[in-house]
């Protein structure tokens, strides 16, 4: 992995050459695009946080629960087909 410093060369190096062959070494040519491409667009080469565990609505909660309350022995399998999950 890159550091911060050695990506900011990478970009600036790939602004002056325009080519990635100038530029490229140990990083693959989309580590560096996609870097120049991150730096243009928020100034900054920190990858953004993370989406993290999605929300469940409380409505889709209550609706399984009472989907397995109704029927103890459905199998997960066939509940996630059900739900679509």
């Amino acid at each position: 992995m890159a550091t911060p410093e050695q990506k900011a060369s990478c970009v600036l190096q790939f602004a002056k050459h325009e080519s990635v062959i100038c530029v490229q070494r140990p990083p693959c040519a989309n580590s560096i695009r996609c870097w120049y491409q991150r730096f243009q667009t928020t100034v900054c080469l920190h990858k953004g946080k993370s989406a993290g565990l999605l929300r469940v609505s409380e409505e889709s909660v209550e609706r399984v629960r009472q989907s397995f309350l109704r029927s103890l022995k459905k199998s997960v399998r066939h509940a996630s087909r059900e739900f679509e999950m």
